[in-house]
């Protein structure tokens, strides 16, 4: 049971994650709210469904970015 709870919790926040990356960059807006100034170019892609595939890679991007800074600080030896 604990195991299905916390599946769906993180299930939960990740879609939050992307969707709110889609939201900002696609309209920039938050919660209804204005996120950039008024002269913010929106970017329609983000809207559209392939938007969804552009902002996972991008945060996979990131992740495999700090998971390679972190070993290479641990195979040298550096504190961070």
């Amino acid at each position: 049971m604990l195991d299905g709870l916390g599946m769906g919790l993180g299930f939960t926040f990740a879609l939050s994650c992307l969707g709110a990356v889609r939201e900002v960059v696609g309209s920039g807006t938050l919660f209804g709210f204005a996120a950039f100034p008024g002269a913010y170019q929106e970017w329609v892609i983000m809207i559209l469904p392939a938007g969804g595939f552009f902002t996972l890679a991008g945060w996979l991007l990131l992740f495999n970015h700090l998971e390679a800074r972190r070993a290479a600080r641990a195979t040298t030896g550096a504190t961070p």
